[in-house]
């Protein structure tokens, strides 16, 4: 028999979570809000993943705060940006912007937020110190009735962003917010006049010096930058390999690049020259990218979890697990964004259920040394399989144990797990699964 100890919870310990049949858990807490943009190391430690069941999920951009304070997670589902307290490891209360918000971006001071809202025609501006929408700025539709999509805020005063529409191809845009008069137009010296594809992403470097510009949904895998000092794009850099190219990240300093697509990932240089690729295996499928400030390591996003890219040797040298599933929607649908804190020691991913939060490891993962199973003596009356039963506290049990999971009332008073037959604490495993703003309690058999 086992016990464990829950109270009303929204946020859960998870890829490492299964300890021994004991799920440990954070609560819900509402800290007051602050700011910094002095890329302060991180206080908050993360010896296991913790992944962070989310309603609505799949979630889309992810960012730190460079003070290390929060993780921002936007939300189209349900119109608002999740605000997760790295140190009390617990999501505060949501930030209410308009309608679909899709990217956004924080100011250098660490004090105001822009919110691109792509189920309507306006950015939201938003105050982090109280968590208020402050006001909405208007998009002139183009022929497309396109919306803002991507955001990236510059070092000179400038942000810009992309728009999407309800099709594919060209018909899309790149603008430009004047963010000290709101004033929007658009960009004519980007790629074709300004005009883009519906699934064009930008990322800023920690600097902000330098922003990249990645087109997907066209074969010739274009990519961009902008830079702060010139006020002035790129020419065209095409990468080539596939038309879901929708991923890039910076440096510190915008000195260095990491493209994400199948069929691999390619590092490039201020100047957007090719210096290596990474390749991926025939059956793997690529997301979110991230690099370390100094640039020396990368990260992307895989359907197994997060790879760990050495860019010396350019190489995948292992792989961290996140607690859930990653793409298991359509690539086109951009999956798994990545960030990483500005002192480089963690990293978040928009998961298929929510988000997760890891220690920024640049060693491989330590390999478990397997363990013999002893072989059960058999008996002359075979033990029955019980059917997976459902307990009156609402919990499940499932996947082959012959367990029962029963809560106190309204869960506050813990829960037991019982068996029909002996059981080792390395044969079973509790999870907790969100369901409703609420925690599912499911037995899983071992290897399960």
């Amino acid at each position: 028999m086992a016990t464990i100890r829950k109270g009303r919870l929204r946020v859960l310990l998870g890829a490492a979570a299964v300890l021994s049949g004991v799920i440990f858990a954070v609560t819900y807490s509402s800290l007051p809000a602050s700011s910094s943009a002095t890329g302060q190391p991180c206080s908050a430690g993360f010896a296991a993943p913790i992944f962070v069941p989310v309603d609505s999920a799949p979630l889309d951009e992810i960012r730190f705060d460079d003070g290390c304070t929060r993780l921002y997670i936007s939300n189209p589902t349900k119109n608002e940006i999740e605000v997760y307290s790295l140190q009390a490891k617990s999501l505060e209360a949501p930030i209410l912007v308009g309608s679909g918000p899709k990217g956004f971006d924080i100011t250098p001071d660490g004090k105001t937020m822009y919110v691109a809202n792509s189920g309507g025609t306006n950015i939201s501006v938003v105050d982090l110190a109280t968590k208020q929408e402050l006001r909405r700025i208007d998009v002139p539709s183009g022929f497309s009735n396109d919306r803002p999509l991507s955001i990236a805020i510059a070092a000179n005063g400038l942000a810009f962003f992309s728009t999407t529409f309800s099709g594919s191809g060209f018909g899309g845009r790149l603008m430009q917010l004047d963010l000290a008069t709101d004033a929007v137009s658009v960009r004519h010296d980007f790629y074709i006049g300004g005009s883009t594809t519906e699934a064009t992403f930008l990322r800023a470097g920690q600097d902000r010096s330098k922003i990249g510009v990645v087109v997907g949904d066209i074969s010739s895998g274009p990519v961009f930058t902008y830079t702060s000092a010139t006020n002035s794009f790129s020419g065209e850099t095409d990468l080539g390999g596939c038309g879901y190219r929708g991923y890039v990240a910076s440096d510190a300093a915008g000195s260095r690049f990491l493209v994400g697509a199948c069929p691999g990932t390619q590092v490039l240089d201020a100047n957007l020259s090719l210096v290596g690729s990474i390749a991926l295996g025939t059956s793997i499928r690529s997301f979110g990218v991230a690099l370390m400030p100094d640039g020396k390591f990368g990260f992307r996003a895989v359907e197994a979890g997060v790879d760990i890219l050495d860019l010396t040797r350019f190489l995948s040298i292992g792989t961290l697990p996140v607690g859930d599933l990653l793409g298991s929607a359509h690539p086109a649908t951009y999956p798994a964004r990545m960030a990483i804190s500005a002192d480089g020691s963690l990293l978040a991913v928009s998961t298929d259920h929510g988000f997760s939060v890891l220690a920024a490891s640049t060693a491989p993962p330590a390999t478990a040394t397997p363990t013999n199973t002893p072989t059960a003596t058999s008996t002359s009356t075979p033990i029955p399989t019980a059917t997976p039963a459902v307990s009156a506290g609402g919990a499940k049990a499932l996947l082959g144990v012959a367990g029962v999971v029963a809560f106190g009332p309204r869960y506050e008073t813990g829960a037991t797990v019982s068996f029909d037959k002996p059981m080792k604490t390395g044969d079973y495993a509790v999870l907790l699964t969100p369901e409703n703003r609420n925690c599912i309690a499911v037995v899983t058999g071992k290897g399960v």
